[in-house]
């Protein structure tokens, strides 16, 4: 999950070759997936959920 959100937060800053805007299109299509995982009962797994889904959509969940 941390390796999700790094990709979040470096494509959010900067996203100016083709592979960074694909990667986050990618990202953001499977937004319905970090958000579900956002409330899991594993705090590791809800924290970084949470922190990719701020980053993509600009929020909290």
């Amino acid at each position: 999950m941390d390796i999700f959100l790094g990709f979040a937060a470096c494509t959010r800053r900067s996203a100016e070759k083709d592979w960074e805007r694909q990667l986050r299109e990618k990202l953001a299509n499977g937004l319905p997936v970090f958000a579900g995982l956002a409330v899991s009962e594993n705090e590791d797994i809800a924290y970084f959920s949470e922190r990719i889904v701020e980053e993509l959509t600009g929020k909290e969940p």
